[in-house]
């Protein structure tokens, strides 16, 4: 398969980097982290041998990525600070009733005891016609 002049050249830096390459966990980029380089590097070669178009794009981007930081000097294994971090509260937990009303775990469970209570008294709903 004939490789992209841009992916054969991003393939032949990393190759030729990979011993430089950080061995500690780092941020590649703002939303991507690094935690196992070893890994990361083990499956990048992976990449470089397949034969998948898909993936080799997928590649070209995250070697591009990785060419970048080192150049710019921005590999760095130093974490975020606390005050960048937002720590967001998990979201509550809702179900979706029968009748398609989202309702807490606690109000669905009292519902169904109300009704439990209800068919063991041997009571329904009473409609009027009125």
């Amino acid at each position: 398969m004939v490789e992209p002049p841009e992916l054969a050249d991003v393939i032949d830096w990393f190759l030729a980097a990979e011993p430089s390459l950080p061995r500690e966990p780092f941020q590649l980029t703002p939303y991507l982290r690094v935690s196992d380089p070893a890994k990361a590097y083990a499956a990048w070669r992976i990449d470089i041998a397949s034969t998948s178009s898909v993936r080799k794009q997928v590649l070209l981007q995250e070697l591009q990525q990785l060419r970048e930081c080192v150049e710019r000097g921005g590999v760095s294994s130093a974490r975020h600070s606390r005050a960048d971090v937002k720590i967001m509260p998990p979201p509550s937990p809702r179900i979706v009733t029968a009748s398609s009303r989202i309702v807490t775990p606690e109000q669905h469970r009292r519902e169904q005891r109300q009704t439990r209570e209800v068919e063991r008294l041997g009571r329904g709903p009473r409609y009027s016609s009125q």
